[in-house]
């Protein structure tokens, strides 16, 4: 708490005195890092300690942030750590380039989606509880439309739930899906304006397709009118980047999809 320093200023809004703090120095944000790495590693009992979304740490504005923690790391004998991450490509970045304080540091495994059998009873039992009946024909559709996302089956679950109906039907499922893509709209519009002509058009065919394995296929790019196998290229790389599409790779084949299942729905509809 030493190294917090507070920081009075007004809200040119509304004219409201704010208190914020920051941190004086550099220097003081890592000496602040280690003292609570060393708490955390004196315990009397082992911890395990997870980072969620580690990948973001590329984004920091401190550039030794990876170099740092990992010499903390690597002296914690009373801890271990898990380092999850969303981003499958940083986070092999991280760990899979020899120039890289984490390079070859850790157990990597990936977790895939939960199977639908386990999540279906999941949900079910979970309207049970709470007094609510929903049918398999829904849930299946639900796992289906979502894709088995974890947050976006949770929002649509979410949104059913707030209904206030005892008895879910499909009928009722169609209903909030639609809602549900009207409520962000607004937003995938905002997502055309950002993008080129190629790229939006590369957006619909993944959508359509569902998941797409021949991006630079003759194929592909004469159906949704992307220009050339260079162009769907360039437009593949771009929208990876910007986290709009999904690259997962196998061992014989890489798979592109729309990252977010809403937005995938939303264009195949549109389009």
């Amino acid at each position: 708490m030493n190294s917090f320093r507070p920081l009075f200023s007004i809200d040119p809004l509304s004219g409201n005195l704010q208190l914020s703090f920051q941190f004086s120095s550099t220097s003081e944000q890592e000496t602040s890092l280690k003292q609570i790495l060393q708490f955390v590693n004196n315990q009397g009992s082992k911890v395990v300690l997870a980072i969620d979304e580690f990948q973001q740490i590329v984004y920091y504005p401190e550039k030794n942030v990876e170099a740092l923690l990992r010499e903390q790391v690597q002296n914690m004998h009373n801890t271990r750590f898990i380092f999850c991450g969303s981003k499958s490509s940083m986070m092999r970045e991280i760990f899979a380039d020899a120039k890289r304080p984490f390079f070859s540091s850790t157990r990597q495994i990936e977790i895939g989606k939960i199977d639908s059998d386990p999540y279906a009873k999941f949900i079910l039992d979970k309207f049970t509880s709470a007094g609510r009946a929903i049918d398999e024909e829904s849930v299946a559709f639900i796992l289906m439309w979502t894709k088995r996302h974890t947050y976006y089956t949770q929002v649509l679950c979410n949104e059913l739930f707030a209904t206030g109906k005892k008895n879910i039907s499909i009928k009722d499922v169609h209903k909030v899906c639609d809602e549900v893509l009207e409520e962000n709209e607004s937003t995938y519009m905002q997502y055309r304006a950002l993008l080129t002509q190629q790229q939006w058009r590369f957006l619909i065919g993944l959508a359509k397709e569902d998941e797409v394995f021949q991006v630079y296929s003759s194929g592909f790019v004469s159906k949704y009118k992307i220009g050339n196998s260079t162009t769907s290229a360039r437009a593949a790389e771009s929208l990876v980047d910007k986290e709009l599409v999904l690259k997962t790779i196998y061992k014989d084949k890489t798979s592109y999809q729309v990252y977010d299942p809403f937005f995938s729905r939303w264009l195949a509809r549109e389009y």
